[in-house]
């Protein structure tokens, strides 16, 4: 979600930060964003509010997600794919990312996982 909201020069800062330097400079920011007229503290607060707000209501309301992932890799260019989606019990969807990269480590992972018919996928950074 991040990476469609936060300027694309500013990613690199906004993704390596330390946790307090993060919320720090983020909510010191008063710039306004480009074509969108509104100042980047307030709309990181609000949506990290809601973020902070629903994990909370999944926590304490005891409800159920489910993690669905899959991935590919193309043995010959070395580039592969993964996806994730999570939906709520009643089959909602709550989050989705999707990742290409040509990453040898991310590969290697991918295709370690693809060689085990475990049913299930772990994912990890790498």
């Amino acid at each position: 979600m991040w990476m469609h909201i936060v300027p694309i020069d500013q990613q690199h800062k906004f993704f390596s930060e330390t946790l307090q330097d993060w919320l720090t400079s983020s909510l010191c920011c008063h710039m306004r964003l480009l074509g969108r007229g509104i100042i980047w503290s307030c709309l990181f607060g609000l949506i990290a509010w809601r973020i902070w707000k629903k994990r909370n209501l999944f926590i304490f309301q005891g409800k159920w997600v489910h993690l669905f992932t899959d991935g590919a890799v193309d043995r010959g260019s070395g580039s592969a794919s993964a996806s994730g989606v999570l939906r709520d019990q009643n089959g909602n969807w709550i989050l989705g990312v999707m990742i290409k990269t040509d990453n040898p480590e991310v590969v290697k992972a991918l295709q370690d996982n693809m060689m085990v018919d475990s049913g299930i996928t772990v994912l990890r950074r790498v």
